[in-house]
């Protein structure tokens, strides 16, 4: 497990511990949380109807989106009207399993994340 993964699961396992102890103290039943999060939103228009049709179905909670997707625009249209759904970035370095990016170039790839993130901010009005 990586660093950042190993502080990313501590943090949470205590952030949940917490929640638990406070809801206990309080006697609350203990709360129970489950993300469903669909990835490739933007990919194309079939992909984005089957995350949009589970997510009203109650099944996703949230998607993350491929900014330089063809359908993302389209995407990002629709998810505007499921305030519910919660929406993230899918930063890809490929195009269909090609790279596009020399994953050894810590400069190029940091540059793929910042546009990416730029894209995402620009698109979706906010981080």
């Amino acid at each position: 497990m990586s660093r950042r993964g190993f502080l990313v699961a501590g943090l949470g396992a205590a952030t949940a511990s917490v929640l638990a102890a406070r809801r206990a103290a309080a006697g609350l039943a203990p709360a129970r949380y489950l993300v469903v999060n669909a990835d490739d939103l933007g990919l194309s228009a079939e992909i984005d109807q089957g995350i949009f049709e589970t997510h009203d179905t109650g099944i996703v909670t949230s998607a993350s989106l491929l900014v330089d997707g063809p359908d993302a625009e389209a995407a990002i249209e629709q998810a505007r009207k499921r305030p519910k759904l919660g929406l993230g970035i899918h930063v890809s370095f490929d195009n269909r399993g090609k790279l596009f990016t020399d994953m050894q170039d810590l400069p190029a790839v940091q540059q793929q994340i910042d546009r990416q993130l730029a894209a995402f901010v620009r698109m979706v009005g906010s981080p």
